[in-house]
Order: C-alpha cells, then sequence, then structure tokens
C-alpha cells in the first residue's frame, strides 16, 4: 500500500462515510492519534547472528508457517536487542503485535496475541497466538504482486490465495476470517525513516510515505474489501479494508495543503491525504494509528535504545531528527494526540472499496 490514492481511481463512498462519521461522534473514538508506547507495534530486522527459537502457540506446542515461495518456516531469528535486556513481550497487557524483518533469509515475520496472552520468550520457543510470513521483497521482482493486484476483482473471499507466498503483504492471524487482521506491522506503521524525505519527491514530500493501518469500532463496519478479512458486522456500509482519507482540499482549495494544521501534526494529516488509512480491526477507541514501538513499558523502563532518537535510528536528515523531536517529544511520548486534526475528523470520508467485496 505505498501508492497514492489516486493510482486506484476510486471516488467517495457516501454511506459508508455516514458510518464513519457516525463512529466519529463517539466520545471514544473522537480524538485521532497515534502511539509509540507499549500499545503500539514492534518491528524488528534480525540477522544470522542473532538467537534460534522454534515458533509455538502460546500453550508451546510447535508450530509453523508458509512464507514466500512456500517455504515452511519452524524457527526464527529473534533480535538480541529483544533477548539480551527483555524477554520478549511475554504476558501481554494489551493485544500486542510483533514483527520480525529476517534478513537471513528475505521473509517477514508477524505475529499477534489476544490480551493476557503469551508473546515473546518461554521455555526457549518464541510464542504467540498466531503468526504468519511472506517474502521481503519477491526474488523475481515486482512483477508478481502487481500482477496479484491487477487481477483482484478474481478474489471472491479470503484469504485470497493469489497473493500467499509472492510478497505482497503479511495477513497475521489465525485461519479463520475471524481470527484474522490483514494489513499489520511492519506496512500500515510509522517508522522513524518514514520522517525523512530523502530520496522522494512530488506529493510524496511531508508524508510517511504509504498508507497507514487503522481501526472501526465493531459496530460500524460490515464485511470486507479484498484482500482483508471480514470481521463480522451487519447494517453498515462500512468495511474492512476500505481507505479512510482525510479531505485533500481540508485546508483551503490547494490540493493537500495542510497549511491549517498543527506543525506536529501536518505530516500525518498529509499522509492521510494522498495515501489514507485502511481499515484493518476493530476497537472501541481512536481513531489510532500506530508507530515503532519506543522500547518504554508501562512502568517506564526503557528497555534498549529508543529507536525514536539518532542513537536508536542513525543516518536520518536533521530535518527528520527535528521533526521526530518535535512530534514525539523526543521519543518520550507514549500516546501522541494530534489535536488540529481532530479538529477537521468531520473532513474525514471513506473511499469506494478499490478491489472486490465479500
Amino acid at each position: 500500500m505505498n501508492l497514492p490514492i489516486s493510482s486506484w481511481n476510486v471516488s467517495v463512498d457516501t454511506a459508508a462515510t455516514s458510518d464513519l462519521q457516525a463512529a466519529l461522534a463517539l466520545s471514544s473514538y473522537s480524538k485521532l492519534y497515534w502511539t509509540i508506547g507499549d500499545d503500539s507495534f514492534a518491528t524488528y530486522y534480525a540477522s544470522s547472528s542473532d538467537p534460534v527459537y522454534t515458533l509455538a502457540d502460546g500453550s508451546g506446542n510447535a508450530k509453523s508457517c508458509t512464507g514466500g515461495g512456500g517455504t515452511v518456516y519452524t524457527t526464527i531469528h529473534i533480535p538480541t536487542v529483544v533477548t539480551s535486556s527483555w524477554n520478549g513481550l511475554y504476558s501481554t497487557t494489551n493485544d500486542q503485535h510483533f514483527s520480525v524483518v529476517d534478513t537471513t533469509n528475505n521473509q517477514i515475520f508477524a505475529f499477534y496475541s489476544y490480551s493476557g496472552d503469551h508473546l515473546g520468550i518461554y521455555n526457549g520457543k518464541w510464542e504467540s497466538d498466531y503468526r504468519a510470513c511472506d517474502y521481503l521483497a519477491n526474488p523475481s521482482g515486482d512483477a508478481p504482486v502487481a500482477a496479484a493486484v491487477a487481477n483482484r476483482a478474481s478474489c471472491t473471499s479470503f484469504p485470497c490465495s493469489n497473493i500467499t507466498g509472492i510478497g505482497a503483504g503479511v495477513g497475521i492471524g489465525g485461519t479463520s476470517a475471524s481470527d484474522r487482521n490483514a494489513y499489520m506491522s511492519p506496512y500500515g506503521d510509522i517508522l522513524p525513516q518514514d520522517f525523512d524525505d530523502t530520496g522522494w519527491s512530488g506529493d510524496a514530500v511531508g508524508t510517511f510515505h504509504h498508507a497507514l493501518y487503522t481501526i472501526i469500532p465493531s459496530g460500524y463496519i460490515a464485511n470486507a474489501v479484498w484482500p482483508t478479512p471480514n470481521m463480522g458486522g451487519t447494517n453498515r456500509s462500512l468495511k474492512n479494508g476500505q481507505i479512510i482519507q482525510l479531505d485533500p482540499n481540508a485546508c483551503s482549495s490547494i490540493q493537500f495543503d495542510v497549511s491549517c494544521l498543527n506543525a506536529a501534526d501536518q505530516r500525518l494529516a498529509k499522509t492521510l491525504m494522498v495515501y489514507g488509512a485502511v481499515i484493518s480491526d476493530f476497537g472501541s477507541y481512536g481513531p489510532k494509528f500506530s508507530g515503532q514501538f519506543s522500547g518504554k513499558d508501562g512502568n517506564g523502563v526503557q528497555h534498549y535504545t529508543n529507536p525514536w532518537t539518532p542513537a536508536g535510528t542513525p543516518g536520518l536528515s536533521a530535518a527528520a531528527y527535528n521533526e521526530i523531536g518535535l512530534a514525539t517529544g523526543n521519543g518520550t511520548d507514549n500516546v501522541i494526540y494530534t489535536p488540529s486534526i481532530t479538529a477537521i475528523r468531520g473532513k474525514l470520508r471513506a473511499l469506494s472499496p478499490e478491489g472486490p467485496t465479500y
């Protein structure tokens, strides 16, 4: 989902927008924010020097995942930054998502566990409720992924078998639609690197350069858009997988103008204008967007170098570090509210489905 909304050639879905605005009228769903604290998504990079753990469910039973090219994986490299100073994410307080980009085998591994369940190292195994994997980048290039997207109308159910194992994205969860979230970390995350516009041009400048993950209250969505699962619900037009967009003219007649917003909110706002946010889960709070986990737990303990600092993510531009400091309180914030976007939440709209629905 690193293509701008203009690539999908879709219009505004009036009925779905009404459902979205009804949800935004809820007191628990009326403040836009993103997180880098322990309610955020954790994404890490692993190498051959990192320890290897057996994949298992929350009870310690051996599990596997089928990744890119149909390769079956029963083990995973877990970065030492996680294992050396913090014994994984064991017994989570909130629903927790954890992703590893394993550079040794060109795979992305994504994990999910319910609140209170195991997610992390226990008895020498890497435990989670659900797991999935796929290519980081298809060895044959972008053509197989592009072909799957072009052929999306042929998909009439979930999961869409024609996009698995080709590097089109990891849908993390179980084998049934009700147990699955389809647009998860690291794809919809806000990472420190996303603040750096080096190498980007045109409308992408001043954005996070990709679509974001977001959630909707469960009573306000029904059915789904390819390739996300049907999360349940009835009598609603707004669907799981639809794209939410901030009106590109929310500030003025100049498209993608964000000058009416707080400086710390402008990059998120322009991202919502240019790329949007994909509905990928449900919850009673938000609208929430998720950033890279800072490494600080709920007790305020910093377990490793904060990735939202120059020491944690070196090599970014000076402008990126300045903006990160402004937006995240120099990486110390947990929840990052965006009040100037909240003030114009009436300008948020749902776009017509960009693929088949079911």
